[in-house]
């Protein structure tokens, strides 16, 4: 039989991606030297502030048969270069490690921020919910304060910002509240109303009202949240992390 050629050391060899399609490796270089100077670029913009906290005013309580006056100090500016330092690099890290279909050059980190700390949220509840299937009970109270913690910074944000919740809330079957053993001891219920939950699901609510029975009610909350989630993905409200792009 034949012997085959031997390749030249010098000669280039051929079926690559650089053959089949022109300047693909130099789009690529020019590509990341594009993203390598957007993330130099991110160290120097600031944080974005579209409104500051209202001025705190003190407050009377009574201790122990007398009046004080009792005011929560918080320093902005203080926080607010804390914040922006770490809020800066967790939000650079993670667009570091996850791809997006948006062009960087466009825009920068504080466009971002807001889905990087959601993404790290939903990751630590990913793992919390994953220890607490190997029977870890502290994994399992630390979700119980978690959950109360993030209903009450929920609710104390329902006014002042119920448009942009309101966009998330009539697009879901319900809504968290704080419920207690006696109706004075909760809070939150009242939004369910003025942020109009579930107004934009496309269901008829009258079967809602004629279901009955344990079965039939799981089978009831499965569809409309299969329905949501639908609903979601075609209008665009789904929510998009790291976690959903990890495939966890």
């Amino acid at each position: 039989m034949p012997k085959s050629k031997k390749q030249k050391p010098d000669e280039p060899q051929r079926g690559g991606d650089s053959d089949e399609v022109p300047g693909l490796r130099e789009q690529v270089r020019r590509s990341g030297d594009e993203r390598t100077r957007w993330f130099k670029k991110q160290n120097k913009i600031p944080i974005r502030i579209d409104a500051y906290p209202p001025p705190q005013k003190p407050r009377t309580v009574r201790y122990q048969g007398t009046d004080a006056q009792v005011i929560n100090y918080f320093d902005f500016k203080w926080r607010k270069s804390l914040e922006e330092k770490r809020i800066r690099e967790s939000t650079i890290q993670y667009l570091k490690c996850y791809k997006h279909s948006t062009k960087l050059d466009q825009k920068n980190w504080n466009d971002f921020a807001a889905q990087a700390l959601a993404n790290t949220c939903e990751e630590a509840l990913f793992d919390l919910e994953f220890l607490i299937t190997t029977g870890h009970q502290e994994a399992a109270a630390m979700l119980g304060r978690l959950a109360r913690e993030m209903v009450k910074r929920l609710i104390a944000i329902s006014d002042s910002h119920a448009p942009a919740l309101t966009r998330v809330a009539e697009h879901s079957i319900n809504w968290p509240v704080l419920q207690g053993k006696k109706p004075a001891l909760g809070d939150g219920g009242q939004f369910i109303d003025t942020l109009n939950v579930g107004g934009q699901v496309p269901f008829d609510w009258e079967l809602v009202a004629k279901t009955s029975g344990q079965e039939s009610k799981e089978m009831m909350n499965l569809a409309l949240a299969l329905l949501c989630r639908l609903n979601d993905w075609r209008t665009g409200m789904s929510l998009s992390t790291k976690t959903a792009s990890n495939g966890r």
